[in-house]
């Protein structure tokens, strides 16, 4: 633990430089973007958001609504994006850069139901839900921001984004997402004010960022835009991740599907730049198949994790950071399923290089938050940032010397070679199961799932976070008082 966080401003975990797609290929699914936004276009729902493209040299069509983005213009404002943008945590060792190839990771978000902690029963989630997710994320090493998780369903849905973004603020020192809606945007703008210590430095260390998704197809609809405006005249960090559905929502193809996805973020991005001139933003993707057969969107197939690569390829053409969805499942519960799901959708975007793979704790198609699930991915997350270390070749690692010194017949058990770099060159695991069958027996005989229950349990009757100044958490309180009282 101590290593990866006095790293975590320098995270140099990177990726493997997957090429699941080509450089030719990437460059025709950029040209291809280009001509459907200058010939088909999007639809705008939202005035200031048309006179902006409008302004500058983009067609607008008013009556329906229809904008045709010149590609130079596209990719003008391409060449703008910063390429690292900076999250920062409450604690400095928390900061969360997007930036070059380094792989981050981050729980998925916003489940309307949860398996609940303690009994296990399923049920609708609720606003201490989000304090226990926090409060696991915050005591686990191997996840460096959180999503928004749930949507409580014990609070008024029209406020409902401001008692999240408290919870997670209460209960972790890392970053947290927010959701860009317009009437409660200037609302979470203060509470990270009050968090960040100010305007300026909510500026300079933004302890947040939002998330912003069109409607697919080619729709910018009005939340979007409002949301988009407000965070660059602030110049806040945000993500463009579309929801594309192959076969449904984009087409079937998945060259074709990736051409509109581009096409929607690029969408965005535009639009953000021409507000404000070097906002930060990050490329994301959320898009996977629509199922013909079960007629679901289903988020542990393998095509989500193709997307998700190649998506990272293309913002990396672009020297944009990422956000790419993984780790995810549509399994009803932590089985054999699920496991095999979360690998196919988190190793295929780690090895390609994502910043940002988020997607953790969730089952069910991304609709019930499982807080044991966060204990095994966990783990899982470790093995990921094994992989990505690779195999380091140099004199040292090549041990020829070692070889040697023991030769035929020797044991290499006890040699100094061996306790000076076993720890950095083998994974280690706390849950999973490597003793032998006696062992296994002989300490009780639980299977993974108990194992993981029973340590999820502990981190939240035990693991203190570090608490907000009581200043700070009742100005929070004050700040979502006032918004109920005047919007609802």
């Amino acid at each position: 633990m101590t290593r990866r966080r006095a790293l975590s401003s320098q995270n140099l975990l990177a990726g493997c430089n997957l090429e699941f797609i080509t450089r030719n290929e990437v460059e025709m699914i950029h040209l291809g973007t280009l001509e459907v936004l200058e010939k088909t276009g999007v639809f705008v729902e939202h005035d200031q958001a048309l006179d902006i493209f409008a302004e500058n040299g983009a067609y607008v069509d008013r009556n329906h609504k229809i904008v045709k983005i010149p590609g130079y213009l596209v990719e003008d404002c391409i060449r703008l994006c910063p390429p690292k943008v900076l999250i920062a945590g409450r604690d400095p060792k928390d900061d969360v850069y997007f930036e070059n190839n380094r792989v981050h990771f981050c729980p998925f978000g916003i489940g309307i139901a949860v398996n609940d902690p303690f009994t296990g029963e399923y049920r609708k989630a609720l606003k201490k839900d989000i304090a226990y997710a926090a409060k696991i994320c915050d005591a686990l090493e191997e996840f460096d921001m959180l999503e928004l998780v749930v949507t409580p369903s014990d609070v008024n849905p029209k406020t409902a984004n401001l008692h999240i973004y408290e919870e997670l603020i209460l209960n972790t020192t890392k970053p947290c997402l927010t959701d860009p809606e317009p009437c409660l945007s200037p609302y979470i703008f203060r509470m990270a004010e009050v968090v960040a210590g100010g305007k300026e430095n909510l500026k300079m260390r933004p302890p947040m960022c939002g998330i912003v998704c069109p409607q697919s197809p080619l729709m910018l609809h009005y939340n979007l835009c409002e949301g988009i405006i407000q965070y660059a005249q602030r110049e806040l960090p945000m993500i463009m991740e579309p929801m594309t559905m192959a076969g449904a929502s984009s087409p079937v193809t998945l060259a074709g599907t990736l051409v509109s996805h581009n096409a929607e973020v690029l969408a965005c991005l535009v639009l953000a730049q021409l507000t404000h001139k070097g906002t930060p933003v990050i490329y994301g993707c959320t898009s996977t198949i629509f199922d013909m057969k079960a007629a679901t969107s289903p988020v542990g197939c393998p095509e989500l994790g193709m997307i998700a690569a190649s998506s990272v390829k293309i913002a990396q053409f672009y020297k944009i950071p990422t956000w790419v969805a993984g780790g995810l499942t549509d399994s009803k519960l932590n089985d054999m399923q699920a496991g095999h799901e979360k690998t196919l959708t988190a190793l295929l975007p780690a090895l390609a290089g994502a910043n940002m793979i988020y997607g953790f704790g969730m089952l069910d198609i991304g609709m019930t938050f499982d807080f044991s699930s966060l204990v095994a991915d966990n783990e899982f997350i470790r093995m990921i940032r094994r992989i990505l270390q690779g195999v380091p070749v140099n004199d040292e690692s090549l041990a020829l010397d070692v070889i040697h010194e023991v030769g035929a017949r020797g044991s290499y058990l006890m040699h100094d070679h061996t306790l000076n770099n076993y720890k950095i060159e083998q994974s280690r695991v706390k849950l999973l199961e490597r003793r032998n069958r006696d062992q296994w027996l002989n300490s009780g005989a639980a299977d993974y799932s108990a194992r993981i229950e029973e340590e999820m349990r502990q981190i939240l009757n035990t693991h203190q976070p570090k608490p907000l100044p009581e200043s700070v958490a009742l100005e929070l309180k004050s700040i979502i008082a006032e918004a109920e009282k005047e919007l609802l």
